[in-house]
């Protein structure tokens, strides 16, 4: 390490001095707004999307005929107009938040965090059929738990073998375990029907 010192404290005293000098020829800011360049934010999306008001979150109780059952079989999406995005299990410690994979069995006391997927979806006859109990959600539960969820914005492009074909049809959660929360065309985000809706180029998933 020492064997270099020498050179680098050479070079470290030269480059002081000249940047210092050298600083004045700098441009005071970058070309362009740099503020104008912003990362949108979880806010932004649920906007963008249209996201507000369509995302529940439902406690199963222990008396609830989905103990015991796996997603797969429940098939919440067809028979209920819901898609599930993800389940909460507390571990006394706190809570967990599992994919929602088919074969992912529900416990007592798990949370459903659910989508409408389907106009006109009655949320109380789930929760009187299946003995869910309703959470409070707010946009805030969106922003805390991100990190856990994993949320990105992505486009069909040109060449994508999505183009012609709907989200079901391609199969998107259960071949890349990717949940896609809505879509948009253009300005235009789509609230209900975003699952069967044929995909084009530009249109941008938020998975």
């Amino acid at each position: 390490f020492f064997d270099f010192t020498p050179i680098g404290a050479i070079v470290l005293l030269l480059s002081i001095p000249y940047m210092l000098f050298a600083r004045r020829w700098l441009p005071a800011k970058s070309v362009g707004d740099a503020s104008a360049v912003v990362r949108p934010s979880l806010r932004d999306w649920i906007d963008d999307y249209d996201l507000a008001g369509r995302s529940y979150r439902l406690r199963v109780r222990p008396n609830s005929p989905f103990v015991g059952r796996a997603l797969d079989e429940l098939d919440l999406r067809d028979t209920h107009g819901v898609n599930v995005l993800a389940v909460e299990r507390s571990d006394g410690t706190g809570a967990e938040l599992f994919e929602p994979s088919s074969r992912l069995e529900l416990q007592a006391g798990d949370v459903l965090l659910v989508d409408l997927v389907r106009p006109g979806v009655d949320v109380g006859e789930l929760q009187q059929k299946g003995a869910l109990d309703g959470m409070a959600l707010t946009d805030a539960y969106f922003v805390d738990r991100s990190q856990d969820m994993g949320i990105a914005e992505a486009m069909v492009a040109i060449d994508s073998p999505l183009v012609g074909r709907s989200v079901r049809q391609a199969r998107i959660r259960s071949e890349h375990h990717l949940t896609v929360l809505g879509l948009r065309r253009g300005q235009t985000a789509l609230r209900h029907g975003h699952l069967d809706e044929k995909l084009r180029v530009g249109d941008t998933l938020l998975l």
